[in-house]
C-alpha cells in the first residue's frame, strides 16, 4: 500500500494508503532537473537519482533533502537505483561521456564504489538505465540499458 513516485521538475508524489497520493512538503531540485529515479529503502528513507547526475536522500519521507555525493556525481544522469537490503544499494549513473555504470553501497548509500570491483571491468556501453538486484543474493545485480553502439540492447550481470 505504500508507493513513491518521481517526475519531471523535482515532483515527488507519496501515499500511505494505496489510494491517494499526496506531494512531499518539498523537493530536492527545482525547476528545469528531474528525478529518474526512486528507492525506497524503507517507509522512512529514500533515495532519488536526477537528470543532472546528482543523488538525494532523506529520512523523513521527503519533508528535507541531503545530497549524497558518488564518484562521478554531479555530471551525467542518474537512471535507477535499487537496494538489495536495507545496506547493499545499487545505482545505475552514465557519464557525460556516455559511459554506463554500476555503483554499490554497503552502508546504506553512505559510500559508494564502481563494480566489478578489482581489475575486472563492464564492458562498454552508453548506458545502464535499469537495475534489478536478486532477493536471494545481495551480491547479484543484473543492469540493461544501450550497447555501445547506440542502436543494440545491453545486459550485464555482476556478481562478486
Amino acid at each position: 500500500e505504500f508507493a513513491v513516485a518521481v517526475g519531471h521538475d523535482g515532483a515527488v508524489v507519496y501515499t500511505e494508503d494505496g489510494l491517494s497520493f499526496g506531494a512531499t512538503t518539498s523537493s530536492p531540485v527545482g525547476a528545469g532537473v528531474n528525478l529518474n529515479a526512486i528507492c525506497v529503502v524503507d517507509e522512512d528513507y529514500w533515495l532519488v537519482g536526477t537528470s543532472d547526475g546528482r543523488l538525494f536522500y532523506t529520512f523523513n519521507k521527503g519533508k528535507s533533502w541531503t545530497l549524497k555525493g558518488f564518484p562521478g556525481s554531479g555530471t551525467g544522469v542518474v537512471y535507477d537505483i535499487d537496494a538489495a537490503t536495507h545496506s547493499v544499494i545499487y545505482l545505475a549513473h552514465t557519464t557525460a561521456a556516455n559511459a554506463g555504470r554500476i555503483l554499490r553501497s554497503f552502508d546504506g548509500g553512505y559510500s559508494w564504489n564502481l563494480i566489478p570491483e578489482g581489475t575486472a571491468v563492464l564492458p562498454a556501453n552508453d548506458k545502464i538505465k535499469a537495475l534489478a538486484v536478486c532477493e536471494f543474493d545481495a551480491n547479484l545485480v543484473i543492469g540493461g540499458g544501450l550497447a555501445d553502439d547506440g542502436v543494440d540492447g545491453f545486459i550485464v550481470v555482476a556478481q562478486d
